[in-house]
């Protein structure tokens, strides 16, 4: 699960509620090691994304958006990065997921 954006203080714990839902954690922040020429294979290399979008530099939101709009990918786009609400988030990418997979 590719995480873009968010509080970097917070990876950790975004990690440990990625990986206890069965997940691996990716992230692009968009800071100087993280090059926004890079996010679109990222993206592609994802099986699904979140992006907390209070925390996040606005090309890389609209690359997410645009992505997500195009591919079909499974996205969820959060109004805020408090580890409550990335973790009703990761749920709802489960609950995506799972339909997607009965369909």
């Amino acid at each position: 699960m590719l995480c873009v954006g968010g509080r970097i203080k917070l990876y950790q714990e975004y990690s440990q509620l990625i990986e206890n839902s069965g997940g691996r954690f990716m992230a692009f922040h968009g800071d100087p090691d993280d090059r926004l020429d890079n996010l679109p294979k990222l993206l592609e290399d994802a099986d699904m994304i979140i992006c907390p979008v209070d925390c996040v530099n606005h090309e890389a939101f609209l690359t997410v958006k645009q992505y997500c709009k195009h591919s079909g990918k499974t996205c969820v786009l959060l109004d805020r990065s408090e580890l409550d609400t990335f973790d009703f988030g990761i749920h709802m990418l489960v609950i995506m997921a799972a339909k997607e997979a009965l369909n």
